[in-house]
């Protein structure tokens, strides 16, 4: 069940004939809705509730007997009417029972690629919706390069953004660089032509990735499981369609994670397309993908190297809603992450990064909460004699794909593909 979702947000034809004026007029079911939320936030502690803030989660209100959810609403409700809207509730937020076939074929159509092939291959696809995907690397070798890019070619397959800032160093402007010289290079591209030697596929595992084309050139005319070509989205269609936030600290990015699946709801339900006076398309996207840049930053900021406990439980909690949020949103999840120093031989998951031992931040129980990681390096050898610095992006765990290695470089587009 999704026991998160705010009641405020439980689609109204839950409450449509729920019950009758005296007079014999229907109650709307916005303002039945509303009514129901009032008395259920003002009823406070009692002998029969569950929470001394009164009931605002789906959760907390099923957790209830319907005798003690007609004495919170009394007198709006009868006792076979609050059985009816418990039912009715029940209904559409217990999650269905699936077979493992179509999950299955579920997961082979849910990702948002990177649009750049060696990465994308790497990733079986790209990064996994319903899922936790971290990126993890040194200061300026791309991390937030990569993530801004996602949001671009999220909304070219029309996904809107969520971006949660703790650093507060996303730059705008380089954003929408991004989407202009993408949708730049989209308009001006040719269509594709999908033929057997530009596809490729994995075979063994029984996923067919034959309509992702192979886009050394940076993949402005990439094909995508559906058959569909999507054009680059204007920059102002993609700016509009990501919401920033910028928590100070661990409690203010506690309470930005803990409001997500609302903010998701509210977005994706006011998705539209409408057109403006001089005859330009806008559209308002359902959220597919949400970036937390940096994890690591508020928690090392507020609890430093003496408060080990309760920095612990502070990941913990971020990990366990992202993680539901994922789950029960549907939406991809990607998480940058610092490094720190380790030593040799160091079992806490140790990569190599320009000669240097490193591992990621955050330690072994924040590692097992992540369903992919990628460690992004610099590759030393590749980049003599060449104008642009070549870097990695190496596969380190993955419950999909197994681990690998791509080459990229960041320009002016974001990240593109280097040929090995």
């Amino acid at each position: 069940m999704a026991s998160h979702r705010s009641i405020a947000r439980i689609p109204l034809h839950v409450f449509a004939d729920l019950i009758v004026h005296q007079d014999g007029d229907l109650y709307s079911p916005s303002d039945l809705r509303d009514a129901i939320c009032r008395k259920l936030l003002e009823a406070g502690r009692s002998v029969y509730l569950v929470t001394d803030q009164g009931i605002a989660t789906v959760g907390q209100l099923m957790r209830m007997s319907p005798t003690a959810l007609l004495r919170a609403l009394d007198p709006l409700l009868t006792i076979d009417e609050c059985h009816e809207l418990m039912t009715r509730i029940s209904q559409i937020c217990t999650p269905k029972p699936k077979t493992a076939q179509v999950l299955y074929s579920q997961l082979k159509n849910q990702y948002i690629p990177l649009d750049v092939n060696g990465i994308d291959r790497c990733l079986r696809g790209g990064v996994r919706i319903g899922m936790l995907t971290e990126i993890v690397g040194q200061a300026g070798i791309g991390k937030t390069q990569m993530v801004m890019q996602l949001c671009v070619v999220a909304a070219r397959m029309g996904y809107g953004s969520i971006y949660v800032d703790t650093e507060r160093k996303l730059s705008l402007q380089r954003l929408y660089e991004i989407a202009r010289e993408r949708a730049k290079k989209s308009s001006h591209g040719r269509p594709s032509s999908v033929t057997s030697d530009t596809r490729w596929k994995y075979g063994q595992d029984g996923f067919d990735y034959s309509g992702i084309v192979n886009n050394d050139d940076g993949g402005s005319d990439q094909l995508y499981m559906d058959g569909s070509n999507h054009e680059y989205k204007s920059p102002l269609q993609v700016m509009n369609n990501i919401t920033v936030h910028t928590p100070a600290s661990t409690e203010e990015l506690l309470a930005v994670v803990s409001r997500l699946d609302e903010e998701i709801v509210v977005r994706s339900d006011a998705s539209t397309i409408t057109r403006t006076a001089n005859g330009q398309e806008t559209q308002q996207m359902p959220v597919k993908l949400v970036i937390l840049d940096s994890i690591a930053a508020p928690t090392r900021k507020d609890f430093g190297g003496g408060s080990a406990m309760e920095r612990a439980a502070a990941i913990f909690q971020l990990a366990q809603t992202l993680k539901r949020v994922a789950d029960e949103m549907q939406v991809a999840i990607v998480v940058i992450n610092q490094i720190d120093a380790a030593n040799h031989g160091d079992v806490d998951q140790t990569f190599d990064n320009d000669g240097s031992c490193v591992k990621a931040a955050l330690g072994t129980s924040w590692y097992h909460c992540v369903s992919t990681r990628i460690a992004l390096g610099r590759d030393l050898q590749s980049s003599l004699g060449n104008s642009h610095a070549i870097r990695t992006a190496t596969i380190v765990k993955s419950n999909l794909a197994g681990e690998d290695q791509a080459l990229f470089e960041v320009t002016v587009r974001g990240i593109d593909h280097v040929n090995e």
